[in-house]
C-alpha cells in the first residue's frame, strides 16, 4: 500500500521538473519586437525589418536561448514582390527557417532559399510529378 501512495507524488515531481516557463524569458540580445514561435522541442524568436534604401527584408531567427540560427535577407516564398513594411507582421506560426506573416506570406532565408522552398512545395502539394 505504501508504494501506491508514493506514485501521485512522484508523478507530480516529474511533471514539475519537466515544466519550463513558456514562452521562455526573452534573452537580452533578442529585440522586444521579436515574436516567439513554439516548436515541439524548443522555440524560436523571429524578428524582421525592411532596409528602405534597398527595399530588402532582413530577418533574424534566434533559438529560444538567444543563439542566432539565421541572420539573413529573407525572400517571399511566393516569388512575389518585396514585403511592404506595413505587411511585416510576424505570426507565431513559423518554423526554424521560415517566417510566416499575418497576410499568409512565407519568408525564407536567401542562403537556403532553394532547399526551404522545395520543402514548402512538398508540404503544400506544389511539387510537380512527371
Amino acid at each position: 500500500m505504501r508504494i501506491c501512495s508514493c506514485i501521485p507524488s512522484t508523478v507530480l515531481l516529474l511533471f514539475l521538473a519537466g515544466c519550463q516557463q513558456w514562452p521562455p524569458e526573452r534573452p537580452e540580445n533578442v529585440p522586444k519586437s521579436a515574436v516567439f514561435v513554439q516548436s515541439v522541442k524548443r522555440g524560436y524568436w523571429h524578428s524582421c525589418g525592411i532596409d528602405q534604401t534597398e527595399n530588402i527584408c532582413y530577418c533574424t531567427i534566434y533559438l529560444d536561448d538567444g543563439r542566432v540560427v539565421f541572420n539573413d535577407i529573407f525572400l517571399p516564398y511566393d516569388g512575389g514582390g518585396p514585403v511592404a513594411e506595413n505587411d511585416l507582421k510576424i505570426t507565431p506560426n513559423g518554423t526554424s527557417d521560415t517566417i510566416r506573416l499575418e497576410n499568409g506570406r512565407l519568408l525564407l532565408p536567401k542562403t537556403r532559399f532553394k532547399i526551404v522552398k522545395r520543402y514548402w512545395d512538398d508540404m503544400l502539394g506544389k511539387t510537380k510529378i512527371n
